[in-house]
Parts: C-alpha cells; sequence; structure tokens
C-alpha cells in the first residue's frame, strides 16, 4: 500500500518536469523571436570595407568585358566577372564552383574585417599577406579590409590557380590587381610575385604558360621569387616580410592553398581555418608559414575552407542573387531580453527545487 502510494506521488510530481519542459521550449522559441537585432559594434568599417570590394569586383568585370573575355552565366552565376575557367592551362588544382561564387560577395571583406578586429589590429600595424590566385574574391576582400583599418600589408602573391579561380592566363590574378591599383581602388599590391602551382615554380604547368607569366611578371615590373626548395622558398618570403616590417608582424594571413603558406601536403589537415592562435595548434616550424608565424607568437588568418568560415560569420553560400552590402548576419549581433531570461531562469530554479524537495520526501516516507 505504501509503495503504491509512493509511486502515485512521484507520478504525480513528474507533470510538474513535463510542464518545466513545455515551459522552456516555448520560452526558447519566445527568445528567439524577441531577440533584438542591432547593428554590430563596427558597422560602419564593416560596409566601408564591403563597398571597397564591391568596387573593386565592378571594375574588374568591366575591364574583363574591354578584353572581350566572355563570362559563362551557367557558373558564374551571379556575372561577376571574377570567375575563371573551370580548366586552363595555368589551372593547377581542382576546386569548387560553390566555394569560389561564395567567396566574391563583398560581406567577406567584412567577414576579414571583423577577424582583424576581433586579433586587436589597428591602424598603423604590419600583416604579412600570402595570397593565391585561387581565390581573387578573398585576395580583395583582405586588401579593402587591410585598407579599410589603414594597416601597413606586406603582400605576396602566386600565380596558380585552382578551377574556377583566376586561371585565365590573359586574366589572371596578376593583372586584376594592377587594374585595382592602377583605378587607386586598392593601395597596395604584391611586393612579390610567385608562379605558384607544384613547387611554387609553376613545374606542374607547360613550358608555354610558364614562360608566359613570368612574362607577364616582367611588363608590370614585378619582382619574381622562383625557388623550388620548399624550405629556402618559406625562410625567403619570411625574411622579406620581417625586413620591411622591421620585425613587427602583428599577423600572417593566407588566402589558398599555397604551399608555403601550409607547408607539406600531409600539414593540410592540421592547419585549420579562420582564426588560428599561437599554442593552439598541432603545425609546427616546418609546416610552412602559418606554422612559423604561430612558434613566433603571431596569430594566424587562415581563408580556406570557405564554406565553413561562410557558416561561422553568418554570410549566406552560393548566393544568388548576391546580397546587398550591409544586409547579411556578419554586420549585425543579436541582444536577449535580460528580464525575461533571469525571470525564466529563476523560475527553473525555484520549480526544480520544489520538485526535489517533493521527490525526496515521498522516498523518505
Amino acid at each position: 500500500m505504501g509503495l503504491n502510494f509512493m509511486k502515485k506521488r512521484i507520478k504525480k510530481n513528474d507533470y510538474i518536469i513535463i510542464a518545466l519542459a513545455v515551459l522552456l521550449t516555448v520560452s526558447y522559441y519566445s527568445i528567439k523571436y524577441i531577440r533584438i537585432f542591432e547593428k554590430d559594434t563596427y558597422y560602419e568599417e564593416k560596409v566601408k570595407a564591403s563597398i571597397i570590394m564591391n568596387e573593386a569586383i565592378l571594375a574588374i568585370k568591366e575591364e574583363r568585358i574591354k578584353k572581350g573575355i566572355p563570362i559563362d552565366k551557367t557558373i558564374d552565376i551571379n556575372e561577376t566577372g571574377i570567375i575563371g575557367y573551370e580548366y586552363s592551362a595555368m589551372t593547377t588544382t581542382l576546386g569548387s564552383p560553390e566555394a569560389k561564387r561564395t567567396s566574391i560577395n563583398p560581406s567577406f571583406a567584412a567577414v576579414v574585417l571583423h577577424m582583424m578586429k576581433e586579433l586587436g589590429l589597428k591602424k598603423g600595424d604590419y600583416a604579412a599577406i600570402n595570397l593565391s590566385g585561387s581565390f581573387p574574391g578573398l585576395n580583395i576582400a583582405v586588401l579593402s579590409a587591410a585598407q579599410t583599418l589603414g594597416l601597413n600589408p606586406v603582400v605576396m602573391s602566386s600565380a596558380g590557380a585552382s578551377t574556377y579561380g583566376a586561371n585565365i592566363p590573359e586574366f589572371n590574378y596578376l593583372h586584376m590587381e594592377e587594374i585595382l591599383y592602377n583605378k587607386k581602388i586598392l593601395s597596395a599590391k604584391s611586393i612579390k610575385n610567385s608562379l605558384g602551382g607544384d613547387r611554387d615554380i609553376g613545374f606542374d604547368m607547360e613550358e608555354d604558360i610558364r614562360s608566359l607569366l613570368l612574362k607577364q611578371f616582367d611588363q608590370y615590373g614585378r619582382s619574381v621569387l622562383y625557388e623550388s626548395d620548399l624550405d629556402k622558398n618559406i625562410s625567403k618570403r619570411y625574411e622579406i616580410y620581417q625586413e620591411i616590417s622591421k620585425n613587427k608582424i602583428k599577423c600572417f594571413i593566407n588566402v589558398g592553398g599555397n604551399l608555403a603558406s601550409i607547408g607539406n601536403e600531409e600539414d593540410w589537415s592540421n592547419a585549420g581555418s579562420g582564426i588560428i592562435l599561437p599554442g593552439v595548434n598541432r603545425l609546427t616550424v616546418k609546416s610552412g608559414l602559418i606554422g612559423k608565424f604561430l612558434s613566433d607568437g603571431v596569430p594566424v588568418i587562415n581563408l580556406l575552407n570557405i564554406k565553413k568560415i561562410a557558416v561561422d560569420y553568418d554570410i549566406p553560400i552560393d548566393p544568388f542573387p548576391m546580397s546587398q552590402i550591409g544586409e547579411d548576419g556578419i554586420f549585425y549581433k543579436y541582444t536577449y531580453p535580460r528580464l525575461f531570461s533571469w525571470l525564466l531562469i529563476l523560475l527553473t530554479t525555484l520549480t526544480i527545487i520544489y520538485y526535489g524537495r517533493k521527490v525526496r520526501t515521498s522516498y523518505d516516507r
């Protein structure tokens, strides 16, 4: 008799937990919908960086049309003019068209600026930057954000590109950078250029395309880094960064999968993406420029695995149509009604205490 009575009491009290679960579920969705949507702290700077990037993309499209290079609307669905071919003589690796289209959203300039702010970068700071022809949109995003914050970018870039990147021989990233610099849209350009690809000397390219790219470097008066030994290549780049900045590099930024940045292929799985802080990554000094700077205590922004970064910073993957500047989540932050949240926590705590006492009383009997 006593056992049955106790079971009935416990089952009756369980309704309290069921009611509480329902209340918490309803409250969760209520808070979600009554949260306050307001401009991010760095909204104005993010918009400015995105405007620069958008202007740059429009200038590239205009020049591409002038050169008579057609835009494939089935691949470049937003007709930006910055998406390359599926394959060309200077294509080095495979790439995702969705990732490339995601990366040319001007909101990515806001994403990079946000990362820079998270690392505490400010006007006058030196940033070592290594760019790749694989993601011309991200290259522009980095330079737009750096320009907005007034950083001192020390830039190097490689010409080789993955599929759908800047892989058009007569209109590659070198041409894009020159256009934007000459039009004074961007205030920085690469101080060193390499061929990229296998061994960073275009070893996987045909001889005629290597010759063409080297000729283009010469026409634009570019200083060429031609070093097939990976360790020496990394050391030379590192020395140049430190020499120009007088050993004052505050951040290293990498775009794409350049071997000089990431090191040997077996290290790629350890590289991570987005912000990488010293001491929390398995990369070593031998793992390219990323590992070298991390070992010096310098934080890294690694723009690789673009879809993940897009999700992390609340911008759309493969957008169509392209977002308007200031529209994506990266420009905003959410705040929640504190009083409602605290009342909910208090109610939950009191209910659990009450329920706990009832259960203990039942068992004690």
